[in-house]
């Protein structure tokens, strides 16, 4: 059974090759991490806030773009029946709401990520962008 994971960087650092995997990498602006060989490799660069909380102005956000990109990645791996790893800097919060965002697109595949605190603005987008919340419902 194909699976979904949301991880830390460290963790996806460490990851062994298996030629099964795909990777979604999630990171600071301008950071590239070092990531061993993955079937393919999606790299986006937003910082993790929510919406909701204050940030600068110069804060890269999450975007519809983002999610759109994240979300096309994402289906062309599921039809090929690939595991889908997604990491951010602690597995939690971006990843986890790919992650929990992916996990409900995707009912077939199973879960095997770490606990999440799931950014409400990125799982919001990621729903849209997989069609399980209407382009312009609240």
């Amino acid at each position: 059974m194909s699976w979904i994971a949301n991880v830390g960087e460290a963790f996806a650092e460490k990851w062994t090759p298996d030629g099964e995997t795909v990777c979604i990498s999630i990171s600071e602006p301008g950071r590239k991490v070092k990531l061993p060989q993955f079937v393919d490799l999606i790299r986006e660069h937003f910082q993790d806030y929510d919406g909701e909380k204050s940030h600068p102005d110069s804060a890269v956000l999450f975007t519809p773009n983002h999610a759109a990109r994240i979300a096309r990645f994402a289906r062309k791996h599921r039809d090929a029946g690939r595991n889908i790893l997604v990491h951010c800097a602690a597995g939690v919060s971006r990843s986890g709401a790919v992650a929990e965002a992916l996990l409900e697109a995707f009912p077939e595949y199973e879960d095997r990520g770490w606990i999440r605190h799931p950014n409400g603005m990125v799982k919001s987008g990621m729903k849209r962008a997989l069609g399980l919340i209407p382009i312009g419902a609240p």
